[in-house]
């Protein structure tokens, strides 16, 4: 598996879509950030002067300093979801979409170590595109308003307590993905699906609470939902935590083997 590994790390690294991912991403974060900024200037308003001053009073007098942008980021990491989404076809189904994955079990490559070679691979990726992330959201709030504090007490214990709770997370959405590519074994049917499976139920569920507020609680059951949830987890109940693990966990564990066990049974053509 070690070569399988090394050799995916040579072609994702080679290519230039990884790059562009992140690339984006860093304009992503430019964009937010400049988007607060500007609220707290009073330059924009978001929607109304009351949202407008609720979220200026959250940010504060000094606006959305280096040490405030991780908490931002993090209680919106269901945006790193979309991002997932492009390193896992430029690890995992280019394999299919340019036929190589028949010539890796013509060659005797077990499908169990092809399958678990691209999830960890996915999953080493994820662990960098969340770091950049948060680490290039703080770097722009630092240019732009400076690093901010005193910190306050246990400042990064929890900022790497939040960070582990959820990339436990992603790993779920990531087995996600890797399951959809090497059950559809198709680059545009993997890519809509990943978009149905995530986009859908959050949207019906925030349209239901929108629509009867009494309805909140079914965020609690939704994954990107979940994730979110747990940059606050300090603050969270016990119970509340553990259902969150519980949904993570459940994708990664009964997903993946059911990925394995699909695909070692799959006809490829």
């Amino acid at each position: 598996m070690l070569n399988l590994l090394r050799a995916d790390m040579y072609r994702v690294l080679r290519g230039k879509g990884i790059y562009i991912t992140f690339i984006v991403l860093l304009i992503v974060n430019i964009f937010v950030s400049g988007v607060f900024q500007a609220a707290q200037s009073g330059a924009i308003e978001f929607g109304s002067e009351e949202a407008t001053a609720a979220i200026v009073a959250e940010l504060g007098d000094s606006g959305m300093t280096g040490a405030e942008m991780p908490a931002l980021l993090s209680s919106s990491m269901d945006n790193v979801i979309w991002f997932m989404l492009a390193v896992i076809m430029i690890v995992a189904a280019v394999i299919f979409s340019d036929k190589t994955v028949k010539n890796d079990i013509s060659f005797g490559v077990c499908r169990i170590k092809l399958y678990l070679s691209k999830l960890i691979l996915c999953a080493v990726f994820c662990f960098i595109i969340m770091a950049f992330y948060i680490a290039s959201g703080v770097l722009i709030g630092t240019v732009l308003s400076g690093f901010g504090g005193p910190l306050p007490s246990g400042y990064w214990s929890n900022l790497v307590q939040v960070f582990f709770a959820q990339y436990f997370m992603m790993l779920g959405v990531t087995s996600v993905g890797v399951f959809l590519v090497f059950t559809l074994k198709s680059y545009g049917a993997a890519l809509g699906s990943y978009f149905a499976f995530f986009l859908i139920p959050m949207v019906i569920v925030q349209l239901l609470v929108f629509a009867r507020p009494s309805l909140e609680w079914l965020a609690n059951y939704d994954l990107p939902s979940s994730l979110n949830l747990l940059a606050n987890i300090q603050n969270m109940e016990t119970g509340a935590i553990v259902r969150a693990f519980s949904i993570g966990g459940f994708y990664l564990v009964v997903v993946t083997i059911l990925g394995i066990v699909l695909f070692r049974r799959a006809e490829i053509k």
